[in-house]
C-alpha cells in the first residue's frame, strides 16, 4: 500500500514538474518574442530617422552611375565607329576583344561599387578596443566619486573614446552616408573595405542584367500610383475591401520589414557573440566582470541596432525613391537577391539607359569578334591559306577565341573577373547575330564568326553556371544556334 501510495504520489510530482517546465518554456518564448519585437520597434524607429540620409545618398550614386554610363557608352560608340575598318590599339597587340572588354569591366566595376550599399565586417581588433573604451569608461558599479567638474570632463573624454571606437568598428573606413558630391561619392564606393559584410543591391546593375537572361522590370510608380484607382461612391463594400486590402498590405510590409530587421540583428548579435569568444571580450577579472559584462551586452546591442537600422533605412529609402516622384526617372524597379549574411530578395532601381547600354556592349563586342576574326583570317592565308577554326581544346590557345574562352573561365571562378559583361543574355545575343556554326555566305564576307558547336556548349555551361534547369537552357540556345543560317 505504502509503495504504490508512493508511486502515485511520484507519478503527481513528475507530472506537476513537467507541467511548470512547460509553463515556464513558454513564458521564455513569449519573452524572448516581446524582447525581439522590442528591439524591432527601435530599429525601426531609428530607420526612419535615416532614411532621409540614404534617400539622399541614393539620389547621389544614381547620378555618379548614370554619370559612369554615359561614359562607357561614349567609348563604345566611338570603338563601334573604328571597328569596321581598324583595330582600336595596333601598337600595344592586344586584340580588340581584349580592349573592349577591359574597358566595359572597368566601367562596370565603378558601377557595382555604386549600386550597392556595403556594411563592413566588424573585425576583432575593432570590437577589443571598443571592450577597451567600455572597460575604461566608468560603468564600474564600484567606481569612486570624484569632483564633479573632473568627473565631467572625464565622462566627455571617455564618451568621445567610446563613441570613436563604435564608429571605427562600424565603418573602419569612410562609408558614411549623407556627405561629398558624386565624385566623392565614387571616391568613397571605391575605398570599400576588403571584407564586406552586408551587401544590400539598391541599382540593378548592367552585369546583373547580363547575366540574367530575363530581369522583369516593373513601372516604378506603379506602386505609388496603386491607391489612386477611382472608386463608384456606391460600391461601399469594394471600398470597405479596399481599404482592408490596403491594411493588409501594409501590416504585410511590416511584418516583411521585421523579419529582416531581425534577420540582421541575429546576425550582429551571432558575429559579435565569436568576435567576444576570440577577444576574451577584454573584460575586467574579479568583482568588476559583471558590470563590465552587462556594459559590453550593451554595446552589443547599440551596435545590433544601428546596422539593423542601416539596413532598413537603405530599403526604405529604395522603396521611397520608386513610389515617389523621383520613380518618373527610373525604368522601373526589379527584385534581386542579396548575399548572405542577408540573402532576401530586395526591391532594386533600374536606372536608364540599361537596356540601350547593354546592347550597346554587346554591338561593340561582336564588332570587336569580327575584326579580331577576319585579322586572324588573313593572318592564316599569309601564313599556310588555311581557315582558323576552334578545335575542342583550343580554349587556352591563341585568338580572339582563347581569349573569350579565358574570360570564361575567370567569370565563373569565385574572385574572378566579376563585373565582366558575359553571361546568357551576351551569349544568346552573339548567338544570334555574330557567331555561326558552319561555314555559310555570312561567315565568307566577314559578317560572321565560325565556332563550332562544341565551344558553344562549354561557353554555355560556363556561362549558365546553376542556374535552374541548366540542361534545358542549353539545349534551347543550342537549337537556336544550330539553325543559325
Amino acid at each position: 500500500m505504502a509503495a504504490a501510495f508512493a508511486e502515485s504520489l511520484q507519478r503527481e510530482v513528475d507530472a506537476a514538474i513537467r507541467e511548470a517546465a512547460s509553463h515556464r518554456g513558454g513564458l521564455r518564448r513569449r519573452v524572448a518574442a516581446a524582447c525581439d519585437r522590442i528591439r524591432q520597434q527601435q530599429a525601426l524607429a531609428r530607420a526612419e530617422a535615416l532614411t532621409p540620409l540614404f534617400r539622399a545618398d541614393l539620389l547621389r550614386r544614381g547620378r555618379a552611375i548614370q554619370k559612369n554610363r554615359a561614359r562607357l557608352m561614349q567609348a563604345l560608340k566611338r570603338f563601334a565607329r573604328v571597328l569596321p575598318s581598324g583595330d582600336l590599339c595596333e601598337s600595344s597587340g592586344l586584340s580588340n576583344v581584349v580592349v573592349v572588354f577591359r574597358v566595359a569591366q572597368e566601367a562596370l566595376r565603378v558601377e557595382e561599387e555604386l549600386a550597392y550599399w556595403r556594411q563592413p565586417l566588424p573585425c576583432e581588433e575593432a570590437w577589443c578596443a571598443v571592450c577597451t573604451a567600455v572597460r575604461e569608461g566608468g560603468y564600474r558599479a564600484d567606481a569612486p566619486l570624484q569632483l564633479p567638474a573632473a568627473t565631467e570632463q572625464q565622462q566627455h573624454r571617455r564618451k568621445e573614446r567610446q563613441e570613436a571606437a563604435l564608429e571605427h568598428l562600424l565603418f573602419p573606413v569612410c562609408t558614411n552616408v549623407g556627405s561629398g558630391e558624386e565624385e566623392e561619392t565614387a571616391a568613397a564606393a571605391a575605398a570599400a573595405p576588403a571584407i564586406p559584410w552586408i551587401a544590400l543591391p539598391c541599382f540593378c546593375t548592367v552585369t546583373h542584367f547580363c547575366r540574367h537572361e530575363q530581369v522583369p522590370v516593373v513601372a516604378a510608380a506603379a506602386k505609388g500610383n496603386s491607391g489612386s484607382q477611382p472608386v463608384n461612391p456606391g460600391a461601399s463594400g469594394e471600398e470597405d475591401d479596399a481599404m482592408h486590402d490596403e491594411m493588409a498590405e501594409a501590416e504585410r510590409g511590416v511584418s516583411s520589414d521585421g523579419r529582416v530587421t531581425q534577420m540582421v540583428l541575429d546576425a550582429t548579435a551571432a558575429h559579435l557573440g565569436r568576435l567576444g569568444v576570440r577577444a576574451g571580450d577584454c573584460s575586467s577579472s574579479g568583482e568588476d566582470e559583471e558590470a563590465a559584462e552587462s556594459a559590453l551586452e550593451e554595446v552589443r546591442l547599440r551596435v545590433s541596432l544601428e546596422v539593423a537600422a542601416r539596413v532598413t533605412a537603405c530599403r526604405h529609402a529604395v522603396e521611397s525613391l520608386a513610389a515617389g516622384e523621383d520613380g518618373m526617372l527610373l525604368d522601373g524597379v526589379t527584385t534581386v537577391t542579396a548575399a548572405a549574411p542577408l540573402a532576401v530578395p530586395v526591391m532594386a532601381l533600374v536606372l536608364p539607359p540599361t537596356e540601350q547600354l547593354f546592347f550597346c556592349i554587346a554591338y561593340t563586342i561582336g564588332a570587336a569578334i569580327l575584326r579580331d576574326e577576319q585579322n586572324e583570317r588573313r593572318a592564316a592565308a599569309t601564313t599556310s591559306g588555311t581557315a582558323i577554326v576552334v578545335d575542342d581544346d583550343d580554349d587556352d590557345g591563341g585568338g580572339w577565341k582563347g581569349e573569350w574562352g579565358r574570360w570564361m573561365r575567370q567569370e565563373s571562378c569565385i574572385g574572378g573577373a566579376d563585373n565582366a559583361p558575359v553571361g546568357p543574355r551576351l551569349l544568346r545575343y552573339l548567338l544570334e547575330y555574330v557567331f555561326c556554326p558552319a561555314e555559310c555566305e555570312s561567315q565568307r564576307k566577314g559578317a560572321a564568326a565560325l565556332v563550332r558547336p562544341s565551344t558553344v556548349r562549354r561557353w554555355l555551361e560556363l556561362a549558365l553556371g546553376s542556374v535552374p534547369d541548366k540542361d534545358g537552357a542549353m539545349d534551347a540556345m543550342m537549337t537556336l544556334y544550330m539553325n543559325r543560317r
